[in-house]
């Protein structure tokens, strides 16, 4: 099937969007595989010194939670489903969702795939005399479902890499000028994220496989998709970039109804070009997104592009 190019990825402001496939080429779990995951994780833990010694400061009324609901989780396959219909076991299944993310977030992975080609776009076309801060002027957003941090760890040492003559602080400022919006929040900010004001109270660690789960005792900074308000700060910055964007790309992204409403600004307010991939997305579903947007509301080309984020930024956006 042939590709219908889009508009230049530069022409104005262009708004990504990130579901769980966008994170998968850098190894971290979704779906199926994350509740395998949890599942194996609680199975073994009490025989795993290490992982006992990790526990020691969680309550173990939370321990025998965090036991039913990595039982349930290996039938079920999706947490948000379940822990939508089980309230009681939120908290534990939010610390099982984050330790179990975080342990995947080796920035090892990082250095490839999709977001090389990101970096890549977002350089202006002087590169001999460009400066961190030019990364600015590609006007590119992300708003993501995300728990984990690679989409901005990836940025971060690029841009260290690749203007490694310009000082950190530099670098910093720049991307921190870059809208990366966690609707549902997101496992701790970076190190070099500390002076963040919009990250005031999350818990800071390293992009390593690693998590003080007492960091998330007292308060999750991750929420599942019934927890999140639909009038939320994340979901009112989300919409201004809507509205302000020029192009709409959805990555990796599944299309479940209720993230789709929560991200709907105004049917019939936009006609700017907006596609994204479809892997695993069923036939009928996807004609309902091309023909009047779902509960988006807006259109959605997906027919004409490649179904996965590395194919789709290849041959569609470029970089």
């Amino acid at each position: 099937m042939a590709f219908i190019a889009p508009h230049p990825l530069l022409e104005g402001n262009t708004v990504y969007v990130l579901g769980a496939g966008a994170s998968s080429e850098y190894e971290i779990p979704c779906g199926d595989r994350l509740a395998d995951m949890v599942s194996s994780w609680v199975a073994g833990f009490d025989r795993n010194r290490p992982e006992v010694h990790a526990l020691r400061h969680v309550p173990q009324p939370t321990l025998d939670k965090i036991r039913i609901f990595a039982r349930a989780i290996r039938g079920i396959g999706n947490a948000d489903l379940f822990l939508a219909q089980n309230p009681d076991l939120r908290e534990a299944g939010r610390l099982c969702l984050a330790r179990t993310i975080a342990q995947h977030e080796n920035p090892d992975r990082l250095s490839g795939g999709w977001y090389r080609q990101l970096f890549r776009s977002m350089l202006p076309d002087d590169v001999a005399s460009a400066r961190p801060l030019d990364l600015v002027k590609s006007a590119v957003a992300f708003i993501t479902f995300n728990y984990d941090r690679s989409l901005e760890q990836a940025l971060y040492e690029h841009t260290r890499a690749f203007f490694r003559r310009s000082p950190q602080e530099e670098c910093v400022k720049a991307l921190a000028s870059i809208p990366i919006i966690h609707v549902h929040g997101q496992l701790g900010r970076l190190p070099w994220q500390m002076d963040s004001e919009s990250l005031d109270g999350i818990p800071v660690r390293d992009y390593s496989p690693s998590l003080g789960l007492e960091d998330f005792l007292a308060g999750s900074p991750i929420k599942i998709t019934e927890e999140t308000e639909p009038a939320s700060r994340e979901y009112e910055i989300a919409h201004h970039l809507l509205l302000k964007a020029k192009q709409i790309h959805f990555l990796g992204f599944g299309f479940h109804p209720a993230n789709l409403l929560r991200l709907r600004f105004g049917a019939g307010m936009s006609r700017v070009p907006i596609s994204g991939t479809h892997q695993g997305l069923g036939h009928s579903r996807r004609q309902e997104l091309e023909k009047s947007g779902g509960e988006f509301g807006i259109p959605i080309s997906l027919g004409t592009y490649p179904e996965t984020v590395a194919d789709y930024f290849h041959h569609v956006i470029g970089g």
